[in-house]
């Protein structure tokens, strides 16, 4: 519970939320650079003429879940940290990795907008390699978490910009939420509680799902029931071209290929957090999905949550067809969006 707890003061750092420490970073005016999904991974001597640099890039470079192929977590850029100058110093995110043999434990430094805006600078120190090898395994999903909100809620800044139009229109009249959604996906489709929205690109394709079902029970956590809803809603809403083809989740003996995952996450705008909105209990899946007797399919993410006063449970899915391109970044820039979808309040 203590580790939950300071990884999420230092998530909702990350992201610029309601966590102080905003004054740091106040004077920064220069804007952050790096690739998408892009860590700086810059280590002393000691570290890169160890094995705790393959340790480190492993725990960047592991395969992101969720994916109907094999894709690194991040792409990561690897120097010395005695060549850390003013081109990398201006990355938004930054893991600093040194070996100081006088500390007492490994630490690791949370920081933020330290050189450039938005930006995450994380940096471990460790009395050994040895220490730092033992450490490692223990924190990785937490290191990963925390570069990763780093990045999403940068791309809620750039999505805020050039959120489309069409999407937060139709939304509003369907559903009465709202999204940040990306300004190429204008194209929508509605049903009863239900709305479709994508680019309709042949290649690089988003697409972004919204319905809602009436709800009196407790907060839905299971695998296969949000398969099998979420089957029924596509079976009714997105049909193939023939009578026998329609969009459901890829199942293996009897269970949907997906993840689930409970988590408390915030609502997010222009990388901040709403202050209208606390934070709310998301069930988030994570899956493959296929066009039934067809050969369309990708990855898909969704969350869904309890709309406590209009009785209802509240799904928003994300998915993509992009069957000769990576996924990576295409499904974080749609899980970016799912974090800016929230009901509307017009005393904002």
């Amino acid at each position: 519970m203590k580790n939950l707890l300071l990884f999420l003061a230092f998530a909702l750092a990350a992201c610029g939320g309601r966590s102080s420490g905003e004054g740091q970073g106040n004077e920064v005016r220069q804007t952050s650079t790096g690739l998408p999904s892009e860590v700086l991974l810059a280590a002393d001597n000691e570290v890169l003429g160890s094995a705790a640099i393959d340790s480190l890039e492993a725990l960047l470079e592991c395969p992101m879940p969720g994916l109907n192929q094999m894709e690194s977590f991040f792409r990561v850029s690897r120097i010395n940290l005695l060549h850390d100058k003013y081109e990398t110093k201006r990355m938004h995110s930054r893991l600093l990795v040194r070996i100081k043999h006088d500390a007492k434990e490994v630490s690791l430094g949370v920081a933020r907008h330290v050189t450039a805006r938005p930006q995450l600078q994380l940096q471990l120190t460790a009395p050994s390699v040895e220490a730092l090898l033992a450490y490692l395994p223990q924190h990785a999903e937490g290191i990963r978490r925390m570069l990763l909100d780093n990045q999403l809620c940068h791309q809620t800044m750039l999505l805020h910009r050039h959120a489309s139009a069409e999407v937060i229109q139709d939304l509003a009249a369907t559903l009465g939420y709202t999204i940040d959604a990306p300004e190429e996906i204008r194209f929508t489709k509605r049903g009863k509680d239900f709305l479709w929205a994508s680019s309709r690109s042949q290649e690089r394709q988003l697409n972004l799902v919204f319905y809602t079902r009436p709800y009196y029970g407790p907060h839905i956590e299971d695998a296969r029931a949000l398969a099998l809803l979420r089957d029924s809603v596509m079976m009714e809403n997105i049909p193939g071209s023939a009578p026998d083809q329609w969009m459901e989740t890829v199942w293996e003996q009897d269970m949907p290929v997906a993840t689930v995952t409970s988590r408390m996450q915030e609502v997010y705008v222009n990388g901040r957090a709403l202050k209208s909105e606390s934070p709310r209990l998301v069930t988030e899946m994570r899956g493959l999905w296929q066009m039934r007797h067809g050969a369309m399919g990708g990855p898909f993410v969704s969350i869904s949550f309890i709309d406590s006063v209009a009785h209802r449970l509240v799904v928003a899915e994300g998915f993509v067809f992009s069957p000769s391109t990576s996924k990576r970044d295409l499904m974080r820039r749609l899980e970016a969006s799912l974090r800016t979808f929230h009901v509307i309040d017009y005393g904002l």
